[in-house]
């Protein structure tokens, strides 16, 4: 991340050279950009409360994914489709 910010490197060129898929490099960057390197290094504690509050986040603001993992400092896209989807199937107890 220091390096594609100091550089005139492309995100796609940072990420293919460090084998990261461009979408989760694209989400540390801006975790990032947005808190700093502490929150990549210390990210939030997942609970059933931080589920909940995410999914709804991300809903009522009609949100991206990587745009909800940025908000949340959270890395784990395939994460929050995970909980998106169980939230739209079974509700917020699910």
């Amino acid at each position: 991340i220091e390096e594609y910010c100091t550089t005139a490197s492309s995100l796609r060129g940072i990420a293919r050279k460090y084998g990261i898929a461009k979408l989760d490099f694209q989400i540390c960057v801006g975790i990032y950009a947005r808190f700093g390197k502490e929150k990549l290094l210390n990210p939030p504690t997942v609970t059933g409360d931080f589920r909940l509050n995410l999914v709804k986040w991300k809903q009522q603001n009609l949100a991206s994914i990587p745009e909800t993992c940025i908000h949340f400092g959270f890395r784990s896209s395939g994460s929050v489709y995970q909980w998106e989807r169980q939230y739209n199937e079974h509700g917020a107890p699910a």
